[in-house]
């Protein structure tokens, strides 16, 4: 999908793009496993830290499911902002924020990830998928390879 050369990316793009990361947010902390994986391409890559990589909708369900099943995931929250998009009408880049907190049954709440996104989204049959979704820790290593200018 290279045919994208010098056509901007049109603010309902912008928009259908801000609308996918929510829906992110919204099915992995539901634990929606169809619902998440339908965000995705077939052949999606998504890669978490500590070289966790799923391909395909199977690894990336399976990945939610036992993460849904886990103790600890209940009560948590992602919170996905300071988005960045670039691209045009078919493709894009895009870089955000992701903080992660959960509210514990005893009604504690915690602060429990600091992170970015990097990310490779498309437009398939009218609707904006992720292809790539990439996942790091916030640390100073990637305060380095974050940098906007060279």
């Amino acid at each position: 999908m290279t045919d994208d050369a010098g056509a901007a990316l049109a603010a309902e793009d912008r928009q259908a793009i801000t609308e996918l990361f929510a829906r992110y947010g919204w099915c992995f902390d539901a634990g929606d496993v169809a619902g998440f994986t339908a965000l995705f391409t077939t052949d999606a890559v998504y890669e978490l830290d500590g070289g966790r990589r799923f391909v395909g909708h199977e690894q990336i369900g399976g990945y939610l499911s036992q993460a849904a099943a886990s103790t600890w995931f209940p009560g948590r929250q992602h919170h996905i902002d300071q988005i960045i998009i670039e691209g045009g009408p078919r493709r894009a880049t895009s870089r955000a924020y992701c903080t992660v907190t959960q509210r514990s049954v005893d009604g504690s709440m915690s602060l429990v990830y600091l992170g970015r996104y990097a990310d490779t989204c498309v437009k398939v049959d009218g609707r904006w998928l992720f292809e790539q979704r990439v996942v790091r820790r916030w640390d100073s290593e990637e305060t380095q390879a974050a940098r906007l200018t060279p």
